[in-house]
């Protein structure tokens, strides 16, 4: 995969509204074979595994140095 840019400079389109929170409940039987500890590191995995393919969800929302708000990836 190609580099992602170090930040992505935010459209007007998407300062247009205000941030909205969304609640998402979901429910996981663990298997018995699984110790709660074991889903939780199959858990971190898969996430780490999945942020890799779409950076900007992993970085912060600052201004840039002409005061426009920008998606900075963080460096992790």
């Amino acid at each position: 995969l190609p580099s992602p840019p170090s930040k992505i400079k935010l459209h007007g389109l998407d300062l247009f509204s205000a941030a909205i929170h969304i609640r998402n409940h979901r429910f996981f039987h663990r298997p018995a074979s699984l110790t709660p500890t074991d889903v939780v590191d199959q858990l971190k995995s898969s996430l780490a595994e999945a942020l890799e393919l779409y950076p900007p969800v992993t970085g912060t929302v600052q201004p840039d140095d002409q005061g426009e708000l920008c998606i900075v990836m963080d460096k992790e």
